[in-house]
């Protein structure tokens, strides 16, 4: 029973995700032909934002791949019964090297959720993204050692907390 819903959400998802695109095509279409030069203009910034993405992109499928092809449902099983420490530790180092845009992250973390990863440590991983590295020397410069080192120990200890706080809510629910 469980299955027949999760086919007929992903079927309802695939409906809105074509209607959608099918609604920004259109508009698109309408403002070439009302305003071309317009057109045009959002043409080339799309081209150019989508060569700042695509090496993110790209680093985003090979991951998925990797993670498909090498992450079996017993490594995932390993790594949810292993010492709970480990896996927190994990989450913060993962969410502090992660770079690029957020959305990018999704497919991924979506794929690591339905492998059986928890909404804890995904939230862990959110929120240790606001530690960024090549702006650490910047924020040291600028702000100090000592006060650099204070904010991002509050940072991963509001990660950590944040995370047992959505695992907790997650047993729960």
């Amino acid at each position: 029973m469980k299955q027949e819903n999760a086919g007929d959400k992903t079927a309802a998802q695939t409906l809105q995700g074509c209607r959608f695109f099918a609604l920004v095509t259109a508009v698109y279409l309408v403002l070439a032909l009302v305003r071309p030069e317009l057109f045009s203009t959002l043409i080339t910034r799309y081209g150019q934002l989508l060569f700042k993405v695509l090496p993110f992109l790209a680093m985003i499928v090979v991951l998925n791949a990797l993670i498909n092809w090498k992450l079996t449902a017993g490594m995932m099983q390993a790594f949810r019964t292993s010492r709970s420490t480990h896996r927190w530790l994990v989450a913060l180092g993962a969410g502090i090297l992660s770079h690029g845009p957020l959305y990018l992250w999704f497919p991924l973390i979506d794929d690591l959720r339905q492998k059986g990863l928890n909404d804890g440590l995904l939230s862990c991983f959110f929120f240790a993204r606001a530690i960024k590295l090549p702006l650490l020397p910047v924020m040291v410069e600028y702000l100090g050692l000592s006060f650099t080192l204070i904010l991002s120990g509050y940072i991963l200890l509001g990660a950590l907390v944040q995370g047992l706080i959505m695992e907790r809510w997650q047993k729960q629910g």
